[in-house]
């Protein structure tokens, strides 16, 4: 599958709307653990794609949110690739199974994550706070 998720494919694998369908079950899932402080919500590419995404669907979200392109580039510095796909195949050898899909890509990332030690303090460090994920999309859009 290309990395640009199409309407057509969306609609071909009955992906549910995040507005309608998945946007209150993400914010109950959230709410539910806030028990753990910091809560982080942590993406490949978060900057990028879903923090922007999050952003324009207005989640409520008073935790913290980072990028594991910036967890990955400081655990292992001075990589030619740091895509999920080059990553997991260095290390294991094999393909992420069902790539660019949710579930599939968050074992990838979590797998690269242990592989390369990544520790929670480090997570921590180099998340930040919601909100300024919030002005920075803002101000890029």
């Amino acid at each position: 599958m290309p990395n640009n998720i199409t309407k057509e494919y969306l609609i071909s694998n009955k992906a549910k709307a995040f507005e309608a369908e998945c946007k209150s079950e993400f914010e109950a899932f959230v709410s539910k653990h806030g028990a753990v402080k910091p809560v982080i919500l942590c993406a490949h590419n978060g900057k990028r794609y879903d923090h922007r995404i999050l952003c324009h669907h207005n989640l409520r979200f008073k935790g913290r949110a980072s990028d594991s392109l910036d967890l990955f580039k400081s655990a292992s510095p001075g990589r030619l690739s740091y895509s999920l796909k080059s990553l997991y195949n260095d290390m294991f050898s094999a393909n992420i199974p069902a790539a660019h899909n949710a579930m599939p890509d968050v074992y990838a990332t979590l797998r690269i994550m242990n592989k390369m030690k990544v520790n929670p303090g480090t997570v921590v460090n180099l998340s930040e706070p919601w909100s300024c994920v919030q002005a920075r999309v803002a101000k890029s859009t």
